[in-house]
This record gives structure tokens, sequence and C-alpha cells, in this order.
């Protein structure tokens, strides 16, 4: 039988002025036990003939209270920052939120050309607009022409100014965006992208 646990009563004397000090007035030799004991495993307690305290109750500040809180979603996530508090992210991760948007037809292609979400992919997809296979991007560079990106595949082509189309594979989206958004493509690729992934000239 597993211990009470002497930190959740209310009868604990969680401040003793010495570590000798007796924790508990109503029954002193089990919260001694309950000391030496709570470091180990369940299995090896219950090999114990411990019973449990018969003087246990619950202190208030332990107990579970639910109240209602109307935060839109930015504040909900600065309460769990704040807090560290493992519910409220849990309750966050599990909440589905449901939302109609209103978008050009633009730009939910654009969407449809770059979520890796599945269900996002799945209602953008029946409501027709599906992924571009090539969806080539220009970009400004002295050596490559446009890039583009295959999020089914996890494979990157570039076109360089030679007109030669090379593809790279497992490469994730993230290398993809930070490709992108580099100030020298050229650079990027050196340093990152050519004897990083393997690669078949297209």
């Amino acid at each position: 039988m597993c211990l009470s646990d002497c930190s959740k009563c209310k009868y604990l004397d969680r401040n003793p002025h010495h570590s000798s000090d007796i924790l508990c007035s109503l029954e002193p030799a089990y919260a001694g036990m309950w000391k030496r004991l709570k470091s180990l495993d369940e299995y090896s307690l219950n090999c114990l003939p411990v019973d449990d305290c018969q003087e246990f109750e619950l202190d208030p500040i332990f107990e579970e209270k639910t109240i209602a809180l109307s935060l839109n979603f930015f504040d909900w996530q600065k309460l769990e920052r704040s807090t560290s508090n493992s519910t409220i992210g849990k309750a966050l991760k599990d909440t589905i939120i449901e939302l109609n948007l209103a978008l050009t037809c633009e730009n939910w292609q654009a969407i449809a050309n770059s979520t890796l979400i599945p269900n996002v992919s799945a209602a953008l997809e029946a409501e027709g607009f599906k992924p571009h296979q090539d969806p080539w991007i220009d970009v400004d560079s002295s050596c490559i022409d446009a890039i583009a990106y295959l999020q089914t595949e996890s494979a990157l082509k570039i076109r360089f100014n030679s007109g030669c189309i090379y593809q790279y594979e497992n490469v994730s989206h993230n290398a993809f965006v930070n490709f992108l958004h580099a100030d020298s493509k050229g650079r990027f690729f050196n340093r990152n992208i050519k004897d990083a992934y393997p690669y078949r000239l297209l």
C-alpha cells in the first residue's frame, strides 16, 4: 500500500525550525516514516507493511477548483508561458479552434504550396487548392535563376543561370525557407546545401 503523501496534508509543518523537529503533531511517527521512505518506488512500498495515515486530510491549497476564464488565444499563450503550467499547455494543445477565413484565391494557393499541416492540406485540396508540383520562385542571384520546393518529396530544385536543374533530396522545409530568405543565395547554397544533401541532375 502506498504511503499517504504528507507533503499534501494540512497537518504537516512545512517550515520546521530544525530538520529534526516533529513534522506532524497528530501522527509524528508516520510523518517521520514518510520523510525516510518517500523516495522509494511504488513496488518497494507495496512490499512494506505500511497503512495509510488515518489522520490525513488534504490541505485546501491542493484542492482542485474549476474557474471559467474567457481569454483570446494569445492571452492563453501568455498565461501558459508566464506560469509554466503544464495543464494549461495540454489544454491548448488539445483545443480545436475553428475559424471562417476570407482570403484571396492567391493567398489560399500560397498556403497550399507551403503548409506542412495535413489537416490544412486536406481542407484546401477539398476546395480545389492543390500544391503546385513545381512552384518555381525567381531569386536575385548571380548564379541561381530560381528555386522550387517539392513538399511531398522533401526535395529542393535549383535552376542555375546556366539552365541546369539539380534536385537535392531530404531537404527540410525550414532549410528551404532559410535559403529563400538568405541575403546571398550563392553563399547560402555553398555553405548549407551544396555538399550537405544527395542530389541529381535533371
